[in-house]
C-alpha cells in the first residue's frame, strides 16, 4: 500500500512537471491505477484486522483526499500552468503528509498487534512464538524498510519536482539532482536533465534565430525603403521620359513637314541659277558703267585744268586792268593839270578808267566763278573717284554674289538630297519613337506595380519584424546559464 501512494505521488507530479507534453501524459492513468491498488489494499487490510475498522475508514478517506488534492493540482498544471499548481501544491503535500502519518500509525498498530499476538501465542507454543516472533521482526522490517524507501524516494522526487517546477517557471540554470541509480527515480532525473539541456539549446537557438530575424528585417527595410524611394524617382524619370518622346514624336513629325517644305525649297534651285545668270549681267553693265565713270573723271579733270588756265589768264586781266586803271588816273591827273586843254583827255582817261574798273569787277566775278567751278570741278572728280571706287566694289561684290549663287545653288541641290534623307529617316524616327512611348507606358506600369509590391514588401517586414520581437520577448522570459 505504502508503494501505491509513492507512485500515486511520483505519476502525479511527473504530469505536473511536463505539463502533459512531448507523449508524458499517461500519469493521470497511472495514478489512477495506483490509487485504485491502494484502495484495494485498505480493503483487504480491513477484512483481516476487523478491530482498526475506525483506522481504515480514516486512512480510506485521507487516501482518497490524497489522491483528490493530487489530481486536482496536477490538472492546474497541466491546464492554468505553474502559478496556479503551485498554488495547489501546498494542499497536495499537506494531505500527503497526513496519510503519511496514518500509513506510520498502521504500520505502528501493526507492529503493536503483531508483538501482542506474539505474547499471547508464546506461552501456548514456543515453536509458534518463534515463528511469529520471526514473522513480526520480518514483518517490522518489512515496515521499515517500506518507511525507509518512501523517505528515500521522497526527497529525490520532492527535488525533482521542485527543478521540474524551476525549468516550468522558465528557470534553466539551476542544476538537476543526479542519484546514480538505475531506477525509476534516477531515470526521471536523467530524462529531466536531458530535457532541460535540451530546451537550453532549443531557447539559445530560437534567440539566436530571433536576433538574426531582426537583422533581416532592418536590412529588409531599408532595402524596401530604398527601393521604394527608387520606384519613385524611376517613376517620376519615367514620367518626365514619356512627356519628352510625345514632345520627341511631335517634333519629328513636324520635322518631316519641315523636310517636305525644304524638298520644296529645291525649286529655288532653278531661280538661284537665273539669278547667277543677272549677277553676271549686272557685273558686266557695272564694269561698264566704271569705265564710264572712269571717262567722266579724265574729262572733269581736264575741265579743272584748263579751269586752271583760265584762272592764269584771268590773272593776266586782272593785273592789265589794274595797271590801265592806274594809268588812266594819272592821265585824269595831268589833264586836271592842263586845264581846259586836257578836259577831252581827262573825260577819255576817265571813261577808260570805268572801263577798267568794270573789267577790274568782271574778273573778279568770273574769278569767284571759276573758282566755284574749280570747286564743282573737284568735287565732282572725289565724286567720280569714288563712283569708279564704288563701282570697283560693286564689281568685286557682285563677282562674290556670283559665287555665292553658285555655292548656293550647289548648296540648295545637297540640301534637296539630303531632305530626302531627312524625311524618310523622320519617317523611321517617328515610328521608332512612338515605338519607345509604348515601352514607356508598359515600363510605367511595371513601376507603379513594382511599387505596389514594395508597399506590401514593407508591410510584411514590419509585420515580421512584430513577431519577431515578439518572439525576442517570449525568449528573455527563459533564464539561461
Amino acid at each position: 500500500m505504502r508503494l501505491h501512494i509513492v507512485q500515486i505521488q511520483q505519476f502525479l507530479q511527473d504530469i505536473s512537471a511536463t505539463r502533459g507534453q512531448d507523449g508524458l501524459n499517461d500519469g493521470f492513468a497511472n495514478a489512477e491505477k495506483h490509487y485504485l491498488a491502494a484502495k484495494q489494499s485498505l480493503i483487504d487490510l480491513a477484512a483481516l484486522d476487523a478491530g482498526n475498522d475506525a483506522l481504515y475508514t480514516d486512512l480510506g478517506v485521507r487516501l482518497e483526499a490524497y489522491y483528490a488534492k493530487g489530481k486536482r493540482m496536477a490538472k492546474a498544471y497541466v491546464d492554468l500552468g505553474p502559478p496556479a499548481g503551485n498554488a495547489k501544491m501546498g494542499e497536495f503535500d499537506a494531505a500527503a503528509s497526513a496519510i503519511t502519518e496514518r500509513v506510520d500509525e498502521l504500520c505502528a498498530s501493526a507492529v503493536d498487534n503483531s508483538s501482542a499476538m506474539l505474547a499471547q501465542t508464546s506461552a501456548s507454543a514456543g515453536m509458534a512464538s518463534r515463528n511469529i516472533t520471526l514473522l513480526a521482526l520480518f514483518g517490522g522490517g518489512i515496515m521499515l524498510g517500506g518507511v525507509w524507501l518512501l523517505i528515500s524516494a521522497l526527497r529525490p522526487l520532492r527535488a525533482l519536482t521542485d527543478a521540474t517546477l524551476r525549468i516550468a517557471d522558465n528557470d534553466l540554470t539551476g542544476q538537476i539532482p543526479q542519484t546514480g541509480h538505475q531506477d525509476e527515480v534516477g531515470l526521471l532525473s536523467a530524462a529531466i536533465v536531458a530535457l532541460q539541456g535540451k530546451l537550453t539549446h532549443r531557447i539559445q537557438d530560437i534567440a539566436n534565430v530571433s536576433h538574426q530575424i531582426n537583422v533581416a528585417v532592418e536590412t529588409m527595410n531599408a532595402i524596401v525603403e530604398h527601393t521604394s524611394l527608387g520606384v519613385q524617382q524611376q517613376h517620376s524619370e519615367t514620367e518626365q521620359v514619356a512627356t519628352a518622346m510625345n514632345e520627341m514624336t511631335a517634333t519629328v513629325h513636324e520635322v518631316a513637314r519641315n523636310t517636305a517644305a525644304a524638298a520644296a525649297a529645291s525649286q529655288a534651285e532653278e531661280e538661284v541659277g537665273n539669278g547667277s545668270r543677272e549677277v553676271k549681267q549686272t557685273i558686266a553693265l557695272i564694269g561698264k558703267l566704271a569705265d564710264d565713270v572712269r571717262k567722266g573723271a579724265d574729262v572733269i579733270g581736264r575741265l579743272e585744268t584748263d579751269s586752271n588756265n583760265i584762272g592764269a589768264v584771268l590773272d593776266v586781266i586782272r593785273g592789265i586792268a589794274e595797271q590801265t586803271n592806274l594809268l588812266a588816273l594819272n592821265a585824269a591827273i595831268e589833264a586836271a593839270r592842263a586845264g581846259d586843254q586836257g578836259r577831252g583827255f581827262a573825260v577819255v582817261a576817265d571813261e577808260v578808267r570805268t572801263l577798267a574798273q568794270r573789267t577790274q569787277a568782271s574778273t573778279q566775278e568770273i574769278q569767284q566763278m571759276i573758282e566755284k567751278l574749280q570747286q564743282g570741278a573737284e568735287e565732282a572728280v572725289r565724286v567720280m573717284h569714288a563712283g569708279r571706287s564704288q563701282a570697283e566694289a560693286s564689281v568685286t561684290q557682285a563677282s562674290q554674289a556670283g559665287r555665292s549663287l553658285d555655292s548656293i545653288r550647289a548648296a540648295v541641290s545637297t540640301i534637296h538630297d539630303m531632305s530626302t534623307q531627312i524625311a524618310s529617316a523622320s519617317e523611321e524616327q517617328g515610328a521608332v519613337a512612338e515605338e519607345i512611348n509604348r515601352n514607356i507606358v508598359n515600363i510605367s506600369q511595371v513601376v507603379v506595380q513594382t511599387a505596389d509590391d514594395a508597399a506590401q514588401t514593407s508591410s510584411a517586414g514590419e509585420k515580421l519584424g512584430g513577431l519577431a520581437e515578439q518572439l525576442q520577448t517570449v525568449v528573455a522570459r527563459f533564464k539561461l546559464p
